[in-house]
């Protein structure tokens, strides 16, 4: 496993650098003239085609070790992880296209999106954010910022790709409130643990029991649709993309996917 070792100051980093990257590359370029805008593409509408969020291998067991829950107590003890990685923030159409050239050739992509909270009941809003992470990098996905969401569509939908996380169900019925699409190649990671019987299914309580260590929900409720991200909330978001890929991997090293 990578990018345990969790410091402040390489979290900020990250997350500073992430963002000073995305500022750049979306300020409009100084250029004489005019040009033609670019087309929007238009989503395809593939097949749709039933996949099980949790293919867990036939005779597949869980070590008994793995079969036990864990009290809050116990979780807040364990070492505190963070992704230290590379972040990409993706707010303009420009970044968008660039970023769709990297994570079109994964095989395997940590998912999860936030979502502002609400206080009182009533409709609950879209995602703000949609996360990905790679075998290399974290991105970020500013929803509300982005306009040719087709190509977002056509990953969500590419069965080739591997798209992995915790309550993966509710998060796409909230993305389908942004675009249309039709998913393939998802695995929920707690119905697997569920399938196996664990007592453990959500982000937090797989880390601690698979992973031995404790991710921050410090930002959890906090304003996802905020124009700027705190670091605190970028290392968060992150964090939570890329700790889905890990026990992705781990449940893989066990024989269970």
């Amino acid at each position: 496993m990578s990018n345990t070792e969790y410091t402040p100051e390489n979290a900020a980093a990250a997350a500073s650098e992430g963002a000073a990257e995305a500022a750049s590359e979306c300020k409009p370029a100084s250029r004489s003239g005019s040009r033609p805008s670019r087309r929007t593409r238009q989503p395809k509408t593939p097949k749709p085609v039933v996949i099980p969020l949790a293919p867990v291998r036939e005779g597949a067991e869980m070590p008994e070790e793995y079969l036990r829950s864990f009290t809050t107590e116990e979780i807040g003890v364990m070492p505190l992880t963070a992704f230290v990685g590379k972040i990409i923030f993706v707010e303009c159409d420009r970044q968008l296209h660039q970023a769709m050239k990297v994570l079109l050739d994964e095989e395997l992509l940590g998912f999860d999106t936030e979502t502002r909270p609400i206080f009182r009941k009533g409709a609950i809003p879209p995602p703000a954010l949609l996360q990905l992470c790679g075998h290399k990098n974290v991105y970020i996905f500013q929803l509300a910022k982005l306009q040719d969401k087709a190509v977002l569509a056509e990953l969500l939908a590419a069965k080739h790709i591997i798209k992995t996380g915790v309550s993966v169900r509710d998060d796409l019925k909230g993305l389908k409130e942004h675009f249309e699409f039709i998913e393939h190649g998802f695995v929920d990671l707690g119905d697997v643990a569920k399938k196996m019987n664990m007592f453990t299914h959500g982000l937090r309580n797989l880390t601690a029991n698979l992973m031995g260590l404790r991710i921050s929900k410090g930002a959890q409720c906090s304003n996802w649709a905020r124009e700027a991200l705190s670091t605190k909330q970028i290392v968060y978001a992150a964090t939570d993309a890329w700790i889905s890929r890990e026990l992705y991997l781990k449940f893989v090293d066990l024989g269970i996917l």
